[in-house]
């Protein structure tokens, strides 16, 4: 049998990737303040790198976008 890699790491990418869990976790740890703010139903997992103007290249484990519920977007890194 192989041995996993990081599978910390897998576990933890592989079960925020699934929306609801996502969206459940937000709820829970993130201040009702800041949730009250987001359409929590609209929130879509995206890539887990991306480069920004400057053209530095970014990572993250997992990125969401989440709407905002006074119009806009925003994302939130896990």
């Amino acid at each position: 049998m192989t041995e996993i890699s990081n599978p910390h790491d897998r576990f933890f990418k592989e079960v925020l990737s699934r929306q609801e869990v996502a969206r459940d976790f937000l709820l829970h740890y993130v201040p009702a303040n800041i949730v009250g703010l987001l359409d929590i139903d609209s929130l879509e997992i995206r890539k887990d790198s991306f480069v920004d103007k400057d053209l530095n290249e970014h990572f993250s484990d997992i990125l969401y976008c989440v709407n905002m519920k006074q119009g806009g977007s925003s994302y939130v890194y896990a």
